[in-house]
């Protein structure tokens, strides 16, 4: 494996867009920016409806648009591999999250019972299985969205410093930094902000670990999906 590649990367396969592989126009760089930033805008402020579903399906059309329909340079079948990884990783990210949620309440002082520092729902208002469902969809958008945060940085980076390695550090930084940040609901000021950016953005260490190894968006976002799946079971029963 090249030098540029890191040892528990697997070979043969690599990021897509950000070395011309394969190459996208000024357009598709804009429209991918665009959209991050709407989607990243659209969580810090009081929409209306309408915006909801077209901020849901933007990421998606955008991947569609700058792939040119190849969906496998985002989403590859998955191998035996990736599902014990998946399960493997579900179960480190429960614990790094339960880790960073006690360090966090105790660094902070913030008393449980005030604050939902991992995002979980409260109570169930609606049959569990639908409230899966809907968590399903919605997770989609976010591992896009991320997806799109990584892409980008890794490809200015490596622009700028013809180092792939550097470039993939920054952009896995970067992406918990703002995927954290997305979380931040407009309550407890600097302090609350640093409590997403740990607990939800670092938090999600494992499903960025598992994109940078695997190239396949699936293996990250099931791993996501379980992730809350077992938060829930665990917070609400």
């Amino acid at each position: 494996m090249s030098d540029n590649f890191f040892k528990f990367e697997r070979e043969g396969i690599d990021f897509p867009f950000y070395n011309s592989n394969p190459k996208l126009n000024k357009f598709d760089w804009i429209l991918l920016l665009i959209s991050v930033l709407v989607i990243f805008f659209y969580t810090q402020l009081v929409t209306p409806p309408f915006l909801s579903w077209i901020c849901f399906l933007l990421p998606m059309v955008t991947i569609f648009i700058i792939s040119r329909f190849k969906i496998s340079l985002i989403f590859k079948k998955l191998t035996k591999k990736d599902i014990s990884l998946i399960f493997k990783l579900t179960i480190l990210s429960l614990c790094i999250s339960l880790l960073l949620l006690f360090l966090t309440l105790l660094w902070l002082n913030l008393p449980h019972n005030e604050t939902n520092v991992l995002n979980v729902p409260v109570g169930l208002s609606i049959p569990y299985l639908l409230q899966t469902i809907q968590l399903a969809i919605e997770l989609i958008d976010e591992e896009l969205f991320k997806f799109g945060i990584f892409i980008l940085v890794l490809a200015l980076v490596y622009k700028l410093s013809d180092n792939r390695k550097i470039g993939v550090v920054c952009a896995s930084f970067v992406t918990m930094v703002i995927f954290g940040a997305c979380h931040f609901d407009g309550y407890g000021g600097l302090l609350r902000i640093i409590e997403c950016i740990v607990l939800n953005g670092f938090g999600s260490i494992c499903e960025v670990y598992s994109y940078v190894k695997t190239k396949n968006v699936l293996v990250s976002y099931l791993i996501h999906l379980l992730y809350d799946i077992s938060l829930t079971l665990l917070f609400c029963f």
